[in-house]
């Protein structure tokens, strides 16, 4: 084996592995965010259950709650994160090629999907945080209508 199928081959482990650790980030960040949305949902049943005893704007740390939690499900809707292309279809195409070449494309098609996967994660991040942060903020809503009581 050539020292260019050895580095091939190197690089494209190296690759393939941090496909892999974007894929338990973002599993990562949907088990956070179910978290996050069971508390909130939890704010809100105790701010309803307790609605009678509160002042008269108990409904507005409900409705950033709310925010929060349509924010939050946005993150953990399904998205696919991509894995590599398409094996079957590029083994059709690049199957015959010398291994120098197949290794090259195969380190292109997987860095893009690292690319891809990468705009997927960060936004998914992003979205977290700004539920995360809205929920902190309908939190402290809530306690101060709490202790402002009638």
């Amino acid at each position: 084996m050539s020292d260019a199928e050895d580095l091939i081959r190197l690089v494209v482990d190296r690759v393939q592995g941090q496909i892999n650790a974007q894929l338990a980030a973002d599993d990562a960040v949907d088990l956070k965010a179910l978290g996050v949305l069971a508390a909130d949902a939890a704010a809100v049943g105790v701010l309803v259950a307790s609605r009678p005893s509160l002042n008269p704007f108990w409904w507005a740390p409900m409705v950033v709650l709310a925010l929060a939690g349509l924010v939050l499900l946005f993150v953990v809707y399904p998205v696919e994160l991509e894995t590599g292309p398409r094996w079957t279809q590029w083994y059709a195409t690049f199957g015959g090629s010398a291994f120098a070449d197949a290794g090259r494309q195969m380190l292109v098609d997987l860095t893009d999907v690292l690319e891809k996967n990468k705009r997927v994660t960060r936004r998914n991040g992003i979205v977290f945080k700004a539920g995360f942060v809205t929920m902190l903020v309908g939190l402290i809503g809530c306690v101060i209508v709490g202790l402002d009581r009638p």
